[in-house]
């Protein structure tokens, strides 16, 4: 009978802590695991073990390709005119590790896909800025293939690859198209 006291509590913390130290990741996924506040290792999709208490998942993300659609944003070209360009971005994480561990958390950035929104906005206003309106409109497949490799660069080192961008829209201020129609 007093066998009972000690076997049954072993058992159940045997069993607590097996199911504690297994972490199942969906298809597509990946998660980052540290150990006391460190980065120790990376999990693939399917059953994995970690150590209860001592490790835990600092972030599960997918892998799989995603899209950013950037909002209309206002932008100033070479001839002082402001115009809305409304920009799509498919892109997708090859390296978990490095995407969210080398992307500095500051405030306005809370995570890989707010670095990305910013990067692209920042890209978007610099090019745009180096053009005429007429520029703009007429090369719109270069300016796609400009924004592509530049952001490539710029993601290369945070395990991020740029697959796409599309400029799906340019608009030009109200007052200017009234202009143009009048003439």
């Amino acid at each position: 009978m007093d066998l009972i006291y000690i076997i049954a509590p072993t058992i159940l913390g045997i069993f607590g802590f097996s199911v504690s130290s297994t972490k199942i990741i969906t298809q597509g996924n990946q998660a980052l695991v540290e150990r006391l506040g460190k980065y120790q290792k990376k999990l693939d999709p399917g059953l994995n073990f970690i150590i209860p208490l001592i490790d835990q998942i600092a972030v599960e993300e997918t892998t799989r390709g995603r899209i950013l659609d950037i909002k209309p944003e206002s932008a100033v070209t070479k001839d002082d005119i402001s115009v809305d360009v409304d920009v799509v971005v498919y892109w997708r994480i090859l390296d978990l590790q490095r995407a969210h561990y080398k992307v500095e958390d500051v405030d306005e950035i809370e995570d890989i896909e707010d670095a990305m929104r910013s990067l692209v906005v920042d890209t978007l206003h610099s090019m745009i800025a180096h053009h005429r309106l007429s520029e703009i409109y007429a090369s719109r497949d270069q300016m796609n293939q400009t924004l592509l490799e530049k952001l490539a660069r710029s993601t290369d080192g945070w395990g991020i690859m740029v697959q796409r961008i599309k400029v799906q829209e340019i608009k030009q201020p109200e007052s200017l198209v009234e202009f143009l129609e009048k003439r």
